[in-house]
């Protein structure tokens, strides 16, 4: 038998070392994989959308304490109370939810001191509640205060919530990132070794994908969000400023959303949003146009249009396309479908020098969409003096 070298015995160290090292680094991927799952499922969807039905829980609350103080039935006053013991669950539900993002104890603790906050409002109401009709109608002012703190308390945990959800979703993507640079460099002397590595190398960078993707995309609707628009109106802002390009912005709103959410249920009202969305989908074609989920039944949508006229082409598409939907809506004051109001800005326009005036041209636009009869696309013009309206259609 041939004696064995000392190239040969550090050959086999060396292959053992290998064998031992790639081991260990598959072991590692996968429990990094596995971590990484782990910390997805612990950020659910649904914690934002718990959020947004508080949100519509004190909304019918509000609306049933004016029921009554218009009305000073005693049927009111019940199911204003009925609906304050609903409400009254929804801390514990956030908190239970919020507890399974796994945050570190400092970034909640404003969400968790709101809540609290929440919570001791909706005692106190509750003991006003408790009282003798004679105490609740002279308590009306303290009732009104505490309807503001609530609804004030809500837009807080949703802004809070949402700034959680994406700073877990961007911590990840660092986590990951960070890993799949090390695997990167580890590679080549696995590959001869364990074939298989580049399999699992490829799970890692699908994981971070699907990450940046929830970092810049609605729950519901499944179009960029609000975080999303906020970088793309930054940068084609620059773009048109630099090249003297074109640009158009769009603000969309439901028309009497609130009133159909309260007529049809929030299940309804969640798929009257997604195919609302779709609608934006199908128009938003070109490359450089987008569409967002701003928040609520707020969207938006950027276009790389060629003139102020072609804009106001789409934006009547998108209005006729949505109406064409034909989604039943009774409670609307504007028709018997649900429809929608535009508000226009674009780009070039000397009065428009930043990102945020051309939002606020566009947002201008919109509430005079809104004030003079909905269904209709409203531009701002070149004068900042007058809000023009460019098309209404009466149903």
């Amino acid at each position: 038998m041939k004696k064995l070298t000392k190239y040969d015995a550090s050959l086999g160290l060396i292959a053992v070392t290998c064998a031992v090292f790639s081991i260990w680094l598959v072991f590692s991927i996968n429990n990094t994989l596995t971590d990484a799952r782990a910390q997805m499922k612990a950020m659910p969807r649904s914690f934002l959308i718990d959020i947004i039905n508080s949100q519509n829980r004190a909304s019918i609350f509000q609306e049933n304490m004016h029921q009554y103080f218009v009305s000073g039935a005693p049927h009111d006053l019940r199911r204003a109370r009925d609906n304050l013991v609903r409400l009254t669950g929804r801390p514990g539900l956030l908190l239970s939810t919020l507890a399974q993002l796994h945050l570190p104890q400092e970034k909640v603790t404003a969400f968790t001191d709101e809540l609290e906050y929440l919570k001791e409002n909706l005692r106190v109401f509750g003991t006003v509640l408790d009282s003798s009709v004679p105490i609740i109608l002279q308590n009306s002012e303290k009732i009104t205060e505490l309807l503001i703190s609530i609804e004030d308390s809500m837009a807080f945990l949703y802004t809070e919530g949402n700034g959680l959800l994406n700073q877990q979703a961007k911590n990840q993507i660092s986590v990951l990132g960070a890993t799949s640079t090390t695997l990167s460099s580890l590679v080549l002397i696995v590959l001869l070794m364990f074939v298989g590595l580049t399999l699992t190398l490829r799970k890692v960078y699908l994981q971070k994908s699907m990450l940046q993707k929830f970092a810049t995309e609605d729950a519901l609707t499944l179009l960029r969000n609000r975080r999303s628009y906020d970088d793309i109106i930054k940068s084609e802002f620059a773009r048109v400023k630099r090249t003297g390009g074109q640009l158009t912005l769009l603000l969309l709103d439901l028309d009497h959303f609130k009133q159909f959410n309260d007529t049809y249920g929030h299940s309804r009202g969640d798929e009257a949003l997604a195919r609302v969305a779709s609608v934006l989908r199908a128009t938003m074609k070109r490359q450089d146009d987008w569409a967002f989920r701003l928040g609520g039944e707020e969207f938006a949508c950027v276009l790389s249009t060629d003139t102020r006229s072609a804009a106001n082409d789409i934006a009547e598409i998108v209005r006729s396309e949505i109406y064409n939907l034909r989604i039943a809506h009774s409670a609307s004051g504007t028709a018997d479908v649900l429809t929608v109001s535009i508000g226009l800005a674009h780009l070039p326009d000397p009065s428009i020098n930043t990102e945020n005036s051309l939002y606020v041209a566009a947002d201008k636009a919109l509430y005079e969409a809104k004030r003079t009869g909905r269904n209709r696309i409203c531009t701002a013009p070149t004068s900042p003096s007058r809000v023009h309206a460019v098309s209404g259609v009466a149903h």
